[in-house]
């Protein structure tokens, strides 16, 4: 009877948990908030450095090259793909001069949108020399008033008067902390000197040889190791066109040691406009990477790194370039900086002097022509030398404005006046036909080596080295700016429109005269 009684009392008991919902587990109640995973301290640390050099003030967007608007874009997908500050952005140098909006302001439209872009610091290029080296160092004299950077410019080994160049918001040298690790940065113009107008760099002095870079990176770049620096970054503004391979800095700089390990982590190259990278090999240590980008803001360069905090040292490294016209979209706030500049020089940037009726070729005798009058019509000169590098551009048929003059003809050069005996003339026009305009009134068929000429020559070739032969100690210079003439002559055929021709007498020649 009692079995029969707890038989009933499961039956019963299985039937009435069936009818009971099962309930999914709950664990207690704990208010305490979870504790945060702290990052290992210990893991591998990456470092991005971006690089851009020779943009040349190419800001606006030029389809396949141009557009500060559009590098920023992919500058910020690049910093947004790591949630840490760890994207260092280097200016090689020679990044304001070239484009009419530059030029109206001398670059200030360019240091504000590098601003806005948050970049780490620049470097000195050649053609920051073009408005004077003291015009350009107006943006880090800590006098806002003039226009300001936001970055550091450092110059490594830039002279004046046996000084190096320094100021408020220039130094030697740079320490920055990007994600736990301490970025040392130096900055070199290379052996630049016949890229520079000569009349611009008096007083000045480059330690711009190999050598001369590899011994200073070794002093300073020990310095910073020594004041903390986990990773050294070398900027040049130099290379060789046909490899960073070739480049003899490159090799010296790969080769340097600090204690155990090697000193120099990455380097950038600049001047030569040619896409370039490497990783140069090293005796039991991490290559070492070089990039150089192709110029005009048509790429930029990025050099990843991965740093070990307990081995002290960079364990891998790798280099690419990114297309700038691969950006999807713009960086509205600097693109706002860009357009704010351009329509306050509105006026001056899209005044039409008048309609080119044909195609110009900048090599072409019938412009060379053109040039050799106006340079005569407007300083009475019997003859006159202007080199074929001062003109940029080919013009196409249309309006002849102050941008297509500026793309034209975009260095604020002078002209020189002075006195040349024919023989002389004759001798220089021989050995230089190849790389300068030479003409007399003639247009150069005949220079008489008996007569004394009243030359009117550029600056850039008479303090360069081509006519250091020729020059002499009694010269004038007229501050007349080449552009400026061919800009007034160009005005004068407002209603006649302007077709080059070399028997074309320039119309300059009737108000210099009258």
């Amino acid at each position: 009877m009692k079995k029969r009684f707890l038989l009933l009392g499961f039956l019963l008991l299985g039937l009435l948990a069936g009818c009971i919902e099962e309930q999914p587990y709950q664990p207690p109640k704990d208010d305490t908030p979870p504790t945060p995973i702290e990052p290992n301290k210990n893991d591998p640390l990456t470092i991005e450095i971006l690089q851009m050099n020779d943009i040349h003030g190419h800001i606006e967007n030029e389809g396949s090259y141009g557009g500060l608007a559009r590098a920023s874009k992919l500058i910020s997908q690049v910093r947004a793909e790591s949630k840490e500050d760890n994207t260092v952005l280097i200016g090689n140098g020679d990044m304001l001069q070239e484009t009419a909006i530059a030029r109206v302001g001398y670059g200030k439209v360019v240091i504000d949108a590098m601003s806005q872009m948050k970049f780490d610091m620049m470097g000195v290029g050649n053609h920051e020399f073009d408005w004077g080296l003291d015009k350009f160092l107006e943006y880090f004299d800590g006098d806002s008033s003039n226009g300001e950077a936001s970055f550091p410019l450092v110059n490594s080994n830039i002279y004046y008067e046996n000084q190096l160049v320094k100021g408020t918001n220039v130094t030697s040298s740079l320490l920055l902390e990007k994600e736990n690790v301490k970025v040392g940065i130096l900055s070199y113009i290379g052996n630049v000197y016949n890229s520079i107008n000569a009349n611009m760099t008096v007083g000045y002095t480059f330690k711009a040889h190999p050598d001369e870079i590899a011994q200073s990176v070794e002093e300073l770049g020990k310095k910073l190791k020594d004041e903390g620096a986990d990773i050294i970054i070398v900027n040049i503004h130099d290379g060789q066109s046909s490899s960073c391979r070739d480049y003899e800095a490159n090799t010296l700089l790969a080769n340097l040691k600090y204690k155990d390990s090697y000193l120099v982590d990455a380097v950038i190259n600049g001047h030569t406009h040619t896409r370039q990278d490497a990783l140069l090999a090293r005796k039991n240590g991490t290559s070492l990477p070089v990039i150089q980008s192709a110029g005009k803001l048509a790429d930029f360069g990025r050099i990843n790194l991965k740093y070990d905090p307990i081995q002290k040292k960079v364990t891998s490294a790798s280099v690419s370039h990114i297309n700038v016209s691969s950006a999807s979209g713009t960086d509205t706030e600097v693109q706002k900086i860009i357009s704010d500049h351009y329509n306050a020089s509105k006026d001056v940037l899209e005044e039409v002097y008048c309609q080119n009726k044909q195609y110009i070729n900048r090599y072409s005798e019938e412009w060379q022509a053109y040039i050799s009058n106006v340079m005569m019509a407007a300083t009475g000169a019997t003859a006159s030398v202007c080199n074929t590098g001062a003109f940029r551009n080919n013009v196409s048929a249309g309006a002849f404005d102050f941008n297509t003059l500026y793309a034209l003809n975009p260095f604020d050069n002078h002209i020189i006046l002075c006195e040349i005996r024919g023989i002389d003339l004759k001798r220089f026009y021989d050995a230089n036909s190849d790389k300068e305009i030479v003409y007399t009134k003639e247009y150069g068929a005949s220079i008489a080596t008996d007569k004394t000429y009243t030359l009117a020559i550029l600056d850039y070739v008479y303090f360069g080295a081509y006519f250091a032969g020729y020059r002499t100690a009694a010269y004038t210079d007229t501050n007349l700016v080449l552009r400026d003439l061919i800009a007034m002559d160009l005005r004068l055929r407002k209603d006649t429109g302007f077709t080059v021709s070399k028997d074309y007498s320039t119309v300059l020649l009737s108000i210099v005269t009258s």
